[in-house]
Protein backbone atom coordinates (compact mmCIF):
# COMPACT_ATOMS: atom_id res chain seq x y z
CA UNK A 1 0.00 0.00 0.00
CA UNK A 2 1.33 3.47 -0.89
CA UNK A 3 2.42 5.79 1.90
CA UNK A 4 2.22 9.61 2.00
CA UNK A 5 3.74 12.27 4.24
CA UNK A 6 0.96 13.72 6.37
CA UNK A 7 2.70 17.09 6.50
CA UNK A 8 3.34 17.88 2.83
CA UNK A 9 1.57 14.99 1.04
CA UNK A 10 4.70 13.61 -0.65
CA UNK A 11 4.56 9.86 -1.49
CA UNK A 12 7.16 7.81 0.45
CA UNK A 13 8.29 4.16 0.43
CA UNK A 14 7.71 1.65 3.15
CA UNK A 15 11.36 1.71 4.11
CA UNK A 16 11.57 5.53 4.63
CA UNK A 17 11.89 6.77 8.18
CA UNK A 18 11.54 10.53 7.35
CA UNK A 19 9.91 12.35 4.40
CA UNK A 20 12.44 12.94 1.67
CA UNK A 21 10.58 16.16 0.70
CA UNK A 22 10.08 18.02 3.97
CA UNK A 23 12.05 15.90 6.51
CA UNK A 24 9.08 15.17 8.71
CA UNK A 25 9.46 11.94 10.73
CA UNK A 26 7.22 9.23 9.38
CA UNK A 27 5.20 6.83 11.57
CA UNK A 28 6.50 3.27 11.47
CA UNK A 29 4.21 0.60 10.21
CA UNK A 30 4.39 -2.74 11.93
CA UNK A 31 4.74 -5.58 9.56
CA UNK A 32 2.03 -8.04 10.27
CA UNK A 33 1.79 -11.39 8.82
CA UNK A 34 -0.41 -11.17 5.79
CA UNK A 35 -3.77 -12.69 6.20
CA UNK A 36 -6.30 -13.12 3.48
CA UNK A 37 -8.96 -10.32 3.55
CA UNK A 38 -12.61 -10.82 3.32
CA UNK A 39 -14.53 -9.14 0.50
CA UNK A 40 -16.21 -6.77 2.95
CA UNK A 41 -12.89 -5.64 4.42
CA UNK A 42 -11.46 -5.12 0.99
CA UNK A 43 -14.31 -2.72 0.16
CA UNK A 44 -13.93 -0.90 3.47
CA UNK A 45 -10.20 -0.52 3.07
CA UNK A 46 -10.70 0.77 -0.45
CA UNK A 47 -13.09 3.46 0.74
CA UNK A 48 -10.71 4.52 3.52
CA UNK A 49 -7.84 4.65 1.12
CA UNK A 50 -9.80 6.81 -1.32
CA UNK A 51 -10.79 9.23 1.44
CA UNK A 52 -7.23 9.46 2.63
CA UNK A 53 -6.04 10.19 -0.90
CA UNK A 54 -8.67 12.93 -1.27
CA UNK A 55 -7.79 14.49 2.06
CA UNK A 56 -4.12 14.47 1.27
CA UNK A 57 -4.73 15.94 -2.19
CA UNK A 58 -7.04 18.66 -0.83
CA UNK A 59 -4.46 19.52 1.80
CA UNK A 60 -1.80 19.84 -0.84
CA UNK A 61 -4.09 22.03 -3.01
CA UNK A 62 -5.22 24.21 -0.14
CA UNK A 63 -1.74 24.93 1.05
CA UNK A 64 -0.58 25.73 -2.43
CA UNK A 65 -3.66 27.83 -3.33
CA UNK A 66 -3.62 30.06 -0.24
CA UNK A 67 0.14 30.39 0.07
CA UNK A 68 1.92 33.78 -0.05
CA UNK A 69 3.60 33.00 -3.36
CA UNK A 70 0.44 31.76 -5.05
CA UNK A 71 -1.56 34.75 -3.79
CA UNK A 72 1.04 37.16 -5.14
CA UNK A 73 1.05 35.31 -8.46
CA UNK A 74 -2.74 35.32 -8.72
CA UNK A 75 -2.78 39.08 -7.87
CA UNK A 76 -0.30 39.78 -10.65
CA UNK A 77 -2.36 37.72 -13.11
CA UNK A 78 -5.55 39.56 -12.13
CA UNK A 79 -3.87 42.91 -12.78
CA UNK A 80 -2.46 41.66 -16.05
CA UNK A 81 -5.76 40.24 -17.32
CA UNK A 82 -7.81 43.10 -15.86
CA UNK A 83 -9.92 40.61 -13.96
CA UNK A 84 -11.84 42.79 -11.49
CA UNK A 85 -13.71 39.85 -10.02
CA UNK A 86 -10.50 37.94 -9.29
CA UNK A 87 -8.94 41.09 -7.89
CA UNK A 88 -11.91 41.64 -5.63
CA UNK A 89 -11.44 38.13 -4.16
CA UNK A 90 -7.75 38.71 -3.40
CA UNK A 91 -7.58 42.28 -2.03
CA UNK A 92 -8.49 43.48 1.44
CA UNK A 93 -8.18 46.79 3.22
CA UNK A 94 -6.11 47.24 6.35
CA UNK A 95 -9.10 46.24 8.47
CA UNK A 96 -9.34 42.92 6.60
CA UNK A 97 -12.56 43.76 4.76
CA UNK A 98 -12.81 42.83 1.11
CA UNK A 99 -12.89 45.60 -1.48
CA UNK A 100 -15.94 45.98 -3.68
CA UNK A 101 -16.22 45.77 -7.43
CA UNK A 102 -15.85 49.53 -7.98
CA UNK A 103 -12.64 49.63 -5.91
CA UNK A 104 -11.26 46.71 -7.93
CA UNK A 105 -11.97 48.63 -11.14
CA UNK A 106 -10.25 51.69 -9.69
CA UNK A 107 -7.12 49.60 -8.93
CA UNK A 108 -7.05 48.23 -12.46
CA UNK A 109 -7.31 51.80 -13.82
CA UNK A 110 -4.38 52.89 -11.63
CA UNK A 111 -2.25 49.94 -12.81
CA UNK A 112 -3.09 50.76 -16.42
CA UNK A 113 -2.33 54.49 -16.06
CA UNK A 114 0.71 54.37 -13.78
CA UNK A 115 1.98 50.80 -14.17
CA UNK A 116 1.80 47.78 -11.87
CA UNK A 117 4.54 49.19 -9.67
CA UNK A 118 2.17 51.99 -8.57
CA UNK A 119 -0.17 49.32 -7.16
CA UNK A 120 2.61 47.13 -5.77
CA UNK A 121 4.00 50.08 -3.77
CA UNK A 122 0.66 50.38 -2.02
CA UNK A 123 0.10 46.67 -1.26
CA UNK A 124 1.66 43.68 0.53
CA UNK A 125 0.74 39.96 0.80
CA UNK A 126 -0.23 39.24 4.38
CA UNK A 127 -1.76 36.31 6.26
CA UNK A 128 -5.40 36.90 6.99
CA UNK A 129 -6.72 33.96 9.08
CA UNK A 130 -7.10 30.25 8.23
CA UNK A 131 -9.46 28.36 6.06
CA UNK A 132 -11.63 26.21 8.35
CA UNK A 133 -8.72 26.33 10.77
CA UNK A 134 -6.67 24.16 8.41
CA UNK A 135 -4.81 26.41 6.00
CA UNK A 136 -3.16 29.81 6.40
CA UNK A 137 -4.95 32.20 4.07
CA UNK A 138 -2.93 34.99 2.43
CA UNK A 139 -4.48 38.15 0.98
CA UNK A 140 -3.18 41.28 -0.76
CA UNK A 141 -3.52 44.01 1.85
CA UNK A 142 -3.60 47.60 0.49
CA UNK A 143 -2.90 50.90 2.21
CA UNK A 144 -6.15 52.60 3.09
CA UNK A 145 -6.85 55.70 0.99
CA UNK A 146 -9.01 58.70 1.89
CA UNK A 147 -10.60 61.44 -0.18
CA UNK A 148 -10.89 65.00 1.16
CA UNK A 149 -12.88 68.09 0.20
CA UNK A 150 -12.90 71.55 1.75
CA UNK A 151 -15.53 74.13 0.84
CA UNK A 152 -19.28 74.71 0.92
CA UNK A 153 -20.96 71.39 1.75
CA UNK A 154 -24.69 72.00 2.08
CA UNK A 155 -26.43 70.27 -0.80
CA UNK A 156 -23.20 68.72 -2.10
CA UNK A 157 -22.83 64.92 -2.45
CA UNK A 158 -20.11 62.71 -3.94
CA UNK A 159 -20.04 59.29 -5.61
CA UNK A 160 -16.89 57.31 -6.37
CA UNK A 161 -17.23 55.23 -9.53
CA UNK A 162 -20.96 55.65 -9.12
CA UNK A 163 -21.06 54.44 -5.51
CA UNK A 164 -21.63 56.50 -2.38
CA UNK A 165 -18.79 56.00 0.10
CA UNK A 166 -19.22 56.47 3.81
CA UNK A 167 -17.94 59.65 5.36
CA UNK A 168 -14.85 59.13 7.45
CA UNK A 169 -15.26 62.55 9.12
CA UNK A 170 -17.14 65.81 8.66
CA UNK A 171 -16.39 69.24 10.07
CA UNK A 172 -17.63 72.72 9.26
CA UNK A 173 -16.51 73.33 5.71
CA UNK A 174 -14.73 69.99 5.17
CA UNK A 175 -15.46 66.27 4.71
CA UNK A 176 -13.36 63.14 4.15
CA UNK A 177 -14.39 59.77 2.71
CA UNK A 178 -12.88 56.33 3.16
CA UNK A 179 -11.27 54.00 3.55
CA UNK A 180 -10.88 53.24 -0.15
CA UNK A 181 -8.55 50.92 -1.97
CA UNK A 182 -5.82 52.55 -4.04
CA UNK A 183 -6.98 53.42 -7.51
CA UNK A 184 -8.20 56.05 -9.92
CA UNK A 185 -11.82 56.94 -9.22
CA UNK A 186 -14.29 58.90 -11.26
CA UNK A 187 -15.78 61.27 -8.71
CA UNK A 188 -19.14 62.78 -9.47
CA UNK A 189 -19.91 65.89 -7.37
CA UNK A 190 -23.59 66.77 -7.36
CA UNK A 191 -24.97 70.01 -5.94
CA UNK A 192 -28.67 70.56 -5.35
CA UNK A 193 -29.69 73.36 -3.03
CA UNK A 194 -31.69 76.56 -2.67
CA UNK A 195 -29.31 78.43 -4.94
CA UNK A 196 -28.74 76.15 -7.89
CA UNK A 197 -28.34 72.65 -9.21
CA UNK A 198 -25.40 71.10 -11.05
CA UNK A 199 -22.79 68.39 -11.18
CA UNK A 200 -19.21 67.84 -12.28
CA UNK A 201 -16.90 64.89 -12.83
CA UNK A 202 -13.24 64.58 -12.00
CA UNK A 203 -10.59 61.90 -11.51
CA UNK A 204 -9.29 61.18 -8.06
CA UNK A 205 -5.84 59.57 -7.79
CA UNK A 206 -5.97 57.63 -4.52
CA UNK A 207 -2.32 56.52 -4.48
CA UNK A 208 -0.90 58.04 -1.34
CA UNK A 209 1.38 55.84 0.78
CA UNK A 210 1.86 58.46 3.51
CA UNK A 211 -1.63 58.32 4.95
CA UNK A 212 -2.54 61.80 3.71
CA UNK A 213 -5.94 62.13 2.04
CA UNK A 214 -6.25 62.87 -1.67
CA UNK A 215 -7.91 66.14 -2.64
CA UNK A 216 -11.21 65.92 -4.50
CA UNK A 217 -11.15 68.31 -7.42
CA UNK A 218 -14.65 69.80 -7.85
CA UNK A 219 -15.21 71.62 -11.12
CA UNK A 220 -18.38 73.27 -9.84
CA UNK A 221 -18.17 77.09 -9.40
CA UNK A 222 -19.58 76.84 -5.91
CA UNK A 223 -19.21 79.13 -2.93
CA UNK A 224 -20.83 81.38 -0.36
CA UNK A 225 -21.68 84.92 -1.46
CA UNK A 226 -21.92 88.22 0.37
CA UNK A 227 -23.72 91.24 -1.12
CA UNK A 228 -23.00 94.93 -0.52
CA UNK A 229 -25.25 97.80 -1.60
CA UNK A 230 -22.83 100.39 -3.02
CA UNK A 231 -25.16 103.39 -2.67
CA UNK A 232 -26.73 102.38 0.65
CA UNK A 233 -28.25 105.12 2.80
CA UNK A 234 -29.63 104.23 6.20
CA UNK A 235 -31.33 107.65 6.32
CA UNK A 236 -33.41 107.30 3.16
CA UNK A 237 -33.66 103.54 2.64
CA UNK A 238 -36.34 102.50 5.08
CA UNK A 239 -35.83 98.83 4.25
CA UNK A 240 -33.49 96.96 1.91
CA UNK A 241 -33.20 93.27 1.06
CA UNK A 242 -31.59 91.02 -1.51
CA UNK A 243 -34.05 88.71 -3.25
CA UNK A 244 -32.83 85.34 -4.61
CA UNK A 245 -35.33 82.75 -5.81
CA UNK A 246 -38.11 84.65 -4.00
CA UNK A 247 -36.17 84.49 -0.72
CA UNK A 248 -35.63 87.80 1.11
CA UNK A 249 -32.15 88.28 2.58
CA UNK A 250 -31.91 91.36 4.85
CA UNK A 251 -29.26 94.05 4.57
CA UNK A 252 -27.62 95.34 7.75
CA UNK A 253 -27.05 98.96 8.79
CA UNK A 254 -23.94 99.11 6.61
CA UNK A 255 -25.69 97.87 3.48
CA UNK A 256 -24.24 94.34 3.55
CA UNK A 257 -25.67 90.84 3.92
CA UNK A 258 -24.31 87.86 5.78
CA UNK A 259 -22.71 85.06 3.74
CA UNK A 260 -25.33 83.22 1.71
CA UNK A 261 -24.89 79.82 0.18
CA UNK A 262 -23.73 77.59 -1.14
CA UNK A 263 -24.48 79.33 -4.44
CA UNK A 264 -23.65 78.02 -7.89
CA UNK A 265 -21.63 80.66 -9.78
CA UNK A 266 -22.39 79.28 -13.21
CA UNK A 267 -24.65 82.09 -14.40
CA UNK A 268 -27.84 80.27 -13.45
CA UNK A 269 -28.45 82.24 -10.24
CA UNK A 270 -29.67 85.82 -10.13
CA UNK A 271 -30.31 88.40 -7.45
CA UNK A 272 -32.19 91.67 -7.26
CA UNK A 273 -32.39 94.40 -4.64
CA UNK A 274 -35.71 95.62 -3.25
CA UNK A 275 -35.66 98.93 -1.36
CA UNK A 276 -38.46 100.82 0.34
CA UNK A 277 -38.10 104.61 0.13
CA UNK A 278 -40.42 107.38 1.36
CA UNK A 279 -41.70 107.55 -2.24
CA UNK A 280 -42.38 103.80 -2.47
CA UNK A 281 -40.70 100.45 -3.04
CA UNK A 282 -38.27 100.09 -5.93
CA UNK A 283 -36.80 96.81 -7.19
CA UNK A 284 -33.53 96.74 -9.13
CA UNK A 285 -33.14 94.69 -12.27
CA UNK A 286 -31.72 91.18 -11.85
CA UNK A 287 -27.98 90.67 -11.74
CA UNK A 288 -26.11 87.41 -12.33
CA UNK A 289 -24.37 86.05 -9.23
CA UNK A 290 -20.79 85.39 -10.32
CA UNK A 291 -18.50 85.58 -7.29
CA UNK A 292 -18.27 85.41 -3.54
CA UNK A 293 -18.35 89.22 -3.21
CA UNK A 294 -21.08 90.97 -5.15
CA UNK A 295 -21.63 94.71 -5.32
CA UNK A 296 -25.17 95.73 -6.19
CA UNK A 297 -26.47 99.24 -6.78
CA UNK A 298 -29.92 100.18 -5.59
CA UNK A 299 -32.29 101.56 -8.18
CA UNK A 300 -33.56 104.81 -6.69
CA UNK A 301 -36.65 105.56 -8.72
CA UNK A 302 -39.26 103.34 -10.28
CA UNK A 303 -40.28 104.28 -13.80
CA UNK A 304 -43.49 105.85 -12.50
CA UNK A 305 -41.54 107.91 -9.98
CA UNK A 306 -38.99 108.88 -12.63
CA UNK A 307 -41.88 110.15 -14.75
CA UNK A 308 -43.05 112.24 -11.78
CA UNK A 309 -39.57 113.76 -11.43
CA UNK A 310 -39.40 114.53 -15.15
CA UNK A 311 -42.85 116.15 -14.99
CA UNK A 312 -41.65 118.33 -12.11
CA UNK A 313 -38.54 119.35 -14.04
CA UNK A 314 -40.62 120.16 -17.12
CA UNK A 315 -43.00 122.33 -15.13
CA UNK A 316 -40.06 123.97 -13.40
CA UNK A 317 -38.49 124.78 -16.77
CA UNK A 318 -41.62 126.71 -17.75
CA UNK A 319 -41.86 128.47 -14.40
CA UNK A 320 -38.17 129.43 -14.51
CA UNK A 321 -38.51 131.64 -17.60
CA UNK A 322 -41.88 132.98 -16.47
CA UNK A 323 -40.43 134.08 -13.12
CA UNK A 324 -37.58 135.79 -14.98
CA UNK A 325 -39.94 137.75 -17.19
CA UNK A 326 -42.12 138.78 -14.24
CA UNK A 327 -39.08 139.51 -12.06
CA UNK A 328 -40.67 137.79 -9.05
CA UNK A 329 -40.98 134.23 -7.68
CA UNK A 330 -44.77 134.04 -7.54
CA UNK A 331 -44.84 131.80 -10.65
CA UNK A 332 -43.09 128.92 -8.90
CA UNK A 333 -45.17 125.92 -7.74
CA UNK A 334 -42.40 123.30 -8.00
CA UNK A 335 -39.79 124.85 -5.71
CA UNK A 336 -39.04 125.18 -2.02
CA UNK A 337 -38.84 128.48 -0.14
CA UNK A 338 -35.08 128.15 0.08
CA UNK A 339 -34.86 127.80 -3.70
CA UNK A 340 -37.04 130.89 -4.20
CA UNK A 341 -34.76 132.90 -1.92
CA UNK A 342 -31.70 131.80 -3.90
CA UNK A 343 -33.43 132.53 -7.21
CA UNK A 344 -34.34 136.02 -6.07
CA UNK A 345 -30.81 136.72 -4.87
CA UNK A 346 -28.89 135.24 -7.80
CA UNK A 347 -31.22 135.75 -10.78
CA UNK A 348 -33.82 138.42 -10.16
CA UNK A 349 -31.92 140.97 -8.08
CA UNK A 350 -29.17 141.36 -10.71
CA UNK A 351 -31.86 141.92 -13.37
CA UNK A 352 -33.54 144.57 -11.27
CA UNK A 353 -30.24 146.22 -10.34
CA UNK A 354 -29.29 146.44 -14.02
CA UNK A 355 -32.71 147.66 -15.16
CA UNK A 356 -32.97 144.51 -17.30
CA UNK A 357 -36.04 142.61 -18.43
CA UNK A 358 -36.29 139.09 -19.90
CA UNK A 359 -38.48 137.95 -22.75
CA UNK A 360 -38.32 134.30 -23.78
CA UNK A 361 -39.77 130.82 -24.08
CA UNK A 362 -38.94 127.35 -22.76
CA UNK A 363 -37.73 125.32 -25.73
CA UNK A 364 -36.86 121.84 -24.38
CA UNK A 365 -35.71 119.76 -21.42
CA UNK A 366 -33.04 117.04 -21.64
CA UNK A 367 -32.74 114.63 -18.71
CA UNK A 368 -30.13 111.98 -17.93
CA UNK A 369 -32.23 109.40 -16.09
CA UNK A 370 -29.07 107.39 -15.33
CA UNK A 371 -27.51 110.24 -13.33
CA UNK A 372 -29.83 109.87 -10.32
CA UNK A 373 -28.27 109.46 -6.90
CA UNK A 374 -29.39 110.07 -3.34
CA UNK A 375 -28.73 113.30 -1.51
CA UNK A 376 -26.12 113.03 1.23
CA UNK A 377 -28.18 114.71 3.92
CA UNK A 378 -30.99 113.24 5.96
CA UNK A 379 -33.76 114.67 3.80
CA UNK A 380 -35.34 112.18 1.41
CA UNK A 381 -34.16 113.47 -1.92
CA UNK A 382 -32.22 112.92 -5.11
CA UNK A 383 -29.90 114.67 -7.53
CA UNK A 384 -30.41 114.40 -11.27
CA UNK A 385 -28.68 116.07 -14.20
CA UNK A 386 -30.93 118.12 -16.45
CA UNK A 387 -30.39 120.60 -19.28
CA UNK A 388 -32.85 123.42 -19.98
CA UNK A 389 -32.87 125.13 -23.38
CA UNK A 390 -34.51 128.55 -23.79
CA UNK A 391 -34.96 131.14 -26.50
CA UNK A 392 -34.59 134.41 -24.58
CA UNK A 393 -33.23 137.93 -24.45
CA UNK A 394 -32.28 140.23 -21.60
CA UNK A 395 -33.13 143.80 -22.59
CA UNK A 396 -34.01 147.21 -21.28
CA UNK A 397 -37.60 148.29 -20.92
CA UNK A 398 -37.59 150.35 -24.10
CA UNK A 399 -35.65 147.87 -26.29
CA UNK A 400 -37.31 145.41 -28.64
CA UNK A 401 -36.23 141.89 -27.53
CA UNK A 402 -34.21 139.76 -29.94
CA UNK A 403 -34.35 136.21 -28.57
CA UNK A 404 -31.58 133.62 -29.06
CA UNK A 405 -30.75 130.21 -27.61
CA UNK A 406 -29.56 129.87 -24.02
CA UNK A 407 -28.67 126.48 -22.50
CA UNK A 408 -28.43 125.86 -18.75
CA UNK A 409 -27.09 122.54 -17.42
CA UNK A 410 -27.81 121.85 -13.77
CA UNK A 411 -27.36 119.22 -11.11
CA UNK A 412 -30.87 119.53 -9.75
CA UNK A 413 -31.59 118.59 -6.13
CA UNK A 414 -35.16 117.49 -5.48
CA UNK A 415 -36.65 116.59 -2.13
CA UNK A 416 -39.71 114.43 -1.59
CA UNK A 417 -42.54 115.87 0.47
CA UNK A 418 -44.31 112.88 2.01
CA UNK A 419 -47.29 114.94 3.17
CA UNK A 420 -47.86 116.33 -0.33
CA UNK A 421 -46.73 113.10 -1.99
CA UNK A 422 -44.72 115.00 -4.59
CA UNK A 423 -41.26 116.29 -5.51
CA UNK A 424 -39.97 119.85 -5.02
CA UNK A 425 -36.80 121.43 -6.42
CA UNK A 426 -34.51 122.53 -3.60
CA UNK A 427 -31.45 123.64 -5.55
CA UNK A 428 -30.00 123.75 -9.04
CA UNK A 429 -26.22 123.93 -9.32
CA UNK A 430 -24.76 124.92 -12.67
CA UNK A 431 -22.35 122.39 -14.17
CA UNK A 432 -20.22 122.28 -17.29
CA UNK A 433 -20.51 118.53 -17.62
CA UNK A 434 -21.92 117.28 -20.88
CA UNK A 435 -25.26 115.65 -20.33
CA UNK A 436 -25.92 112.16 -21.70
CA UNK A 437 -29.62 112.68 -22.24
CA UNK A 438 -31.90 109.67 -22.07
CA UNK A 439 -35.11 111.66 -22.50
CA UNK A 440 -36.03 114.91 -24.26
CA UNK A 441 -39.26 116.79 -23.53
CA UNK A 442 -40.33 119.81 -25.60
CA UNK A 443 -41.29 123.05 -23.83
CA UNK A 444 -44.60 124.78 -24.39
CA UNK A 445 -43.15 127.36 -26.75
CA UNK A 446 -45.24 130.07 -25.07
CA UNK A 447 -43.58 133.50 -25.02
CA UNK A 448 -43.14 134.99 -21.56
CA UNK A 449 -42.55 138.73 -21.39
CA UNK A 450 -42.49 141.40 -18.71
CA UNK A 451 -45.91 141.76 -17.08
CA UNK A 452 -47.81 145.03 -17.14
CA UNK A 453 -47.26 145.27 -13.41
CA UNK A 454 -43.50 144.80 -13.86
CA UNK A 455 -43.47 147.35 -16.65
CA UNK A 456 -45.47 149.77 -14.54
CA UNK A 457 -43.14 149.31 -11.57
CA UNK A 458 -40.13 149.83 -13.75
CA UNK A 459 -41.57 152.96 -15.31
CA UNK A 460 -42.35 154.30 -11.88
CA UNK A 461 -38.83 153.47 -10.78
CA UNK A 462 -37.33 155.17 -13.82
CA UNK A 463 -39.53 158.23 -13.34
CA UNK A 464 -38.60 158.40 -9.70
CA UNK A 465 -34.95 158.03 -10.60
CA UNK A 466 -35.23 160.84 -13.17
CA UNK A 467 -37.12 163.03 -10.74
CA UNK A 468 -34.51 162.45 -8.06
CA UNK A 469 -31.84 163.80 -10.40
CA UNK A 470 -34.12 166.66 -11.51
CA UNK A 471 -34.99 167.68 -7.95
CA UNK A 472 -31.35 167.64 -6.85
CA UNK A 473 -30.63 170.05 -9.72
CA UNK A 474 -33.80 172.13 -9.24
CA UNK A 475 -33.43 172.67 -5.49
CA UNK A 476 -29.72 173.37 -5.84
CA UNK A 477 -30.44 176.01 -8.59
CA UNK A 478 -33.25 177.50 -6.47
CA UNK A 479 -30.78 178.07 -3.63
CA UNK A 480 -28.32 179.64 -6.08
CA UNK A 481 -31.11 182.00 -7.28
CA UNK A 482 -31.92 182.98 -3.68
CA UNK A 483 -28.32 183.63 -2.71
CA UNK A 484 -27.48 185.62 -5.88
CA UNK A 485 -30.91 187.29 -6.01
CA UNK A 486 -30.98 186.18 -9.64
CA UNK A 487 -34.17 184.36 -10.69
CA UNK A 488 -32.65 183.30 -14.00
CA UNK A 489 -30.83 180.46 -12.24
CA UNK A 490 -34.11 178.61 -11.81
CA UNK A 491 -36.59 180.28 -14.15
CA UNK A 492 -36.12 177.72 -16.98
CA UNK A 493 -37.03 174.83 -14.61
CA UNK A 494 -40.65 175.96 -14.21
CA UNK A 495 -43.67 175.95 -16.49
CA UNK A 496 -44.71 179.23 -17.97
CA UNK A 497 -48.38 178.69 -17.24
CA UNK A 498 -48.01 177.41 -13.69
CA UNK A 499 -48.25 179.34 -10.43
CA UNK A 500 -44.83 178.23 -9.22
CA UNK A 501 -42.83 180.62 -11.44
CA UNK A 502 -44.37 183.77 -9.97
CA UNK A 503 -44.27 182.36 -6.39
CA UNK A 504 -40.58 181.55 -6.66
CA UNK A 505 -39.75 184.98 -8.09
CA UNK A 506 -41.65 186.73 -5.34
CA UNK A 507 -40.04 184.48 -2.70
CA UNK A 508 -36.56 185.52 -3.80
CA UNK A 509 -37.50 189.18 -3.41
CA UNK A 510 -38.91 188.46 0.06
CA UNK A 511 -35.80 186.68 1.26
CA UNK A 512 -33.62 189.47 -0.08
CA UNK A 513 -35.58 191.96 1.98
CA UNK A 514 -35.00 189.93 5.10
CA UNK A 515 -31.35 189.35 4.43
CA UNK A 516 -31.83 185.60 4.36
CA UNK A 517 -29.63 183.16 2.45
CA UNK A 518 -29.60 179.37 2.30
CA UNK A 519 -27.23 176.41 1.97
CA UNK A 520 -28.55 173.29 0.18
CA UNK A 521 -27.87 170.06 2.07
CA UNK A 522 -29.98 167.28 0.43
CA UNK A 523 -33.21 166.39 -1.27
CA UNK A 524 -34.87 162.98 -1.45
CA UNK A 525 -37.80 162.11 -3.66
CA UNK A 526 -40.04 160.01 -1.43
CA UNK A 527 -43.15 159.48 -3.49
CA UNK A 528 -44.28 159.93 -7.08
CA UNK A 529 -47.93 159.79 -8.07
CA UNK A 530 -49.46 160.21 -11.52
CA UNK A 531 -51.65 163.30 -11.59
CA UNK A 532 -52.72 163.44 -15.24
CA UNK A 533 -51.19 163.37 -18.68
CA UNK A 534 -47.45 163.94 -18.31
CA UNK A 535 -48.20 165.27 -14.83
CA UNK A 536 -47.02 163.89 -11.47
CA UNK A 537 -47.39 164.77 -7.84
CA UNK A 538 -44.02 164.53 -6.11
CA UNK A 539 -43.38 164.37 -2.37
CA UNK A 540 -39.81 165.07 -1.27
CA UNK A 541 -37.80 165.73 1.83
CA UNK A 542 -35.64 168.86 1.57
CA UNK A 543 -32.85 169.85 3.98
CA UNK A 544 -31.17 173.30 4.21
CA UNK A 545 -29.15 175.55 6.47
CA UNK A 546 -30.98 178.91 6.78
CA UNK A 547 -28.84 182.01 7.43
CA UNK A 548 -30.40 185.26 8.76
CA UNK A 549 -28.97 188.33 10.50
CA UNK A 550 -29.45 186.66 13.86
CA UNK A 551 -27.65 183.44 13.01
CA UNK A 552 -28.22 180.09 11.21
CA UNK A 553 -30.37 177.02 11.65
CA UNK A 554 -30.81 173.59 10.02
CA UNK A 555 -34.26 173.17 8.57
CA UNK A 556 -35.96 170.10 7.02
CA UNK A 557 -39.21 170.21 5.09
CA UNK A 558 -41.66 167.83 3.48
CA UNK A 559 -42.53 169.42 0.18
CA UNK A 560 -45.26 168.47 -2.27
CA UNK A 561 -45.13 169.85 -5.80
CA UNK A 562 -46.76 169.20 -9.14
CA UNK A 563 -44.32 168.57 -12.00
CA UNK A 564 -44.85 168.16 -15.71
CA UNK A 565 -42.83 166.71 -18.54
CA UNK A 566 -42.79 169.10 -21.48
CA UNK A 567 -40.93 168.13 -24.65
CA UNK A 568 -38.90 165.62 -22.66
CA UNK A 569 -37.94 168.10 -19.92
CA UNK A 570 -39.07 168.07 -16.32
CA UNK A 571 -40.60 171.34 -15.08
CA UNK A 572 -42.05 172.36 -11.72
CA UNK A 573 -45.61 173.54 -12.19
CA UNK A 574 -47.03 174.15 -8.72
CA UNK A 575 -46.01 174.13 -5.07
CA UNK A 576 -48.77 172.29 -3.20
CA UNK A 577 -47.35 172.45 0.33
CA UNK A 578 -44.25 172.87 2.42
CA UNK A 579 -44.25 171.63 6.01
CA UNK A 580 -41.28 171.84 8.34
CA UNK A 581 -40.43 168.56 10.08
Amino acid sequence: MSRFCLECGQQVTGEDVVCTNCGTKLPQVAVMPKQPLSKKKKVLYGIITAIAVLLIGFTVWGKAHFSQETTAKRFAEALSTKDAKQLQSLVVRENGKMIDKQEAKAMLKLAEAEGRSAVDSLSTVQQHGKWFGLFKIHKVEVIDQYAYFEGPLNGLTFTFNGVEIREESRKKGSVSYGPLSPGIYEVNATFEGKYGKGSSKSELYADNNSGKPSWIEVELPLGNAMFEVTNYSSEVMLDARIVINEEDIPVDEYGATEEIGPILFDGSQHAKLAVRYPWGEVTSSEMTIESEYQEIEATILSQDEMNSVVDTLTQFGEEYIKAKSKRDTSSFTTTTKSFNALYLENILDPLIDNNAFVTGKFDQLDVDEDSVYLLDDSEPGITIQAEFTYMEDSHSLLDTPSISESVYTYDVNLIYDESANRWFIQNATSTRSNIAATKTIPGSGAIHQPSSDAVHKEKDRLIKEELQSFFEYYVSRSVDAINTRDFSYVEHLMTDDGPRKKEAKDYIVYLESKGITEQFIAVTVDKVEAAGTNTWKVTSTDEFIIYNPDGSKNRKYTTVVIVKKVDGDWLVHELVSTVEI
